[in-house]
């Protein structure tokens, strides 16, 4: 028998709450082997990252959180506008949903919903980009699982009248 070397490959799982780089040593026999353990390595530590104990917080009850810090030194208009956001638009469509189970879909059905009101489209997108922005910051979200909102598609539809 051929005396095989084993396989090394060093990798990069991410970041920790510090932002430092997380890094582990994968071994194996065959380069499948290899990239199999690589692949299991990265899916668990993501797993990992997204079984944090602020991940139990409802997507709605973070908003009214975000809503009741982040928001007192705004004007009254201002704040009742996201008042309005939050009660009337987010809370109905995703009450009781975390984080983790909302994708960029629902939140794009909720615009694709409301297309007859392009400013309030508008709030909502904004609204939905700075809770997520918040709820990064928080480190409620597990580093590269955010979703990317600014993403989503405001359209604005003019109605012509044939002359």
């Amino acid at each position: 028998m051929a005396n095989r070397k084993r396989l090394e490959r060093k990798i990069t799982l991410g970041r920790d709450s510090e932002g430092r780089l997380v890094r582990s040593s994968i071994y194996a026999n065959t380069k499948p082997e290899l990239e199999k353990k690589i692949f299991k390595a990265k899916q668990d530590y993501l797993q990992k990252c997204s079984e944090k104990p602020g991940s139990k917080i409802t997507f709605v009850s973070f908003a009214w959180r975000w809503y009741e810090q982040e928001k007192v030194p705004q004007s009254f208009y201002t704040r009742q506008m996201y008042q309005n956001i939050i009660k009337n638009y987010l809370a109905p469509n995703f009450d009781g949903l975390f984080f983790q189970e909302l994708t960029l879909a629902d939140f794009q059905n909720l615009i694709n919903e409301t297309w007859q009101y392009p400013t309030i489209c508008k709030l909502i997108k904004g609204t939905l980009c700075q809770i997520y922005a918040a709820a990064d910051d928080s480190d409620l979200l597990a580093r590269g699982l955010s979703l990317a909102v600014g993403d989503i598609v405001v359209v604005h539809v003019v109605n012509r009248v044939a002359l």
